[in-house]
């Protein structure tokens, strides 16, 4: 269900399910890293959880849509199964979204 997604950092540590020897959960740290074929996102820490089909990226997180343009906030929930990004704000009032124009 999940589409090919990649995630690099610094330091990245797996939570396995012992009885089924699957991985339920990826946490990343230092210069993080999402790719997947149309997105890009930056920061400094990221959570990746499998069932829930979700990665939560926090530390000044930033993510590029080749086709959509870029979304800032404090805390980035991207839904990988649907496409929705859910943005949180702390210190800020407003969050920063920059979407393109078909052209």
């Amino acid at each position: 269900r999940t589409p090919k997604v990649s995630l690099e950092g610094q330091s990245l540590v797996a939570s396995l399910d012992e009885k089924k020897a699957e991985i339920l959960k990826i946490s990343a740290r230092g210069k993080v890293s999402v790719k997947d074929p149309l997105r890009e996102g930056q920061s400094q820490e990221a959570l990746y959880d499998v069932e829930k089909e979700s990665m939560v990226l926090t530390g000044n997180p930033i993510i590029r849509d080749k086709n959509r343009g870029v979304v800032q906030g404090d805390k980035l929930t991207f839904n990988l199964g649907d496409d929705r990004i859910f943005v949180e704000n702390k210190e800020r009032e407003r969050s920063t979204t920059v979407i393109k124009r078909d052209q």
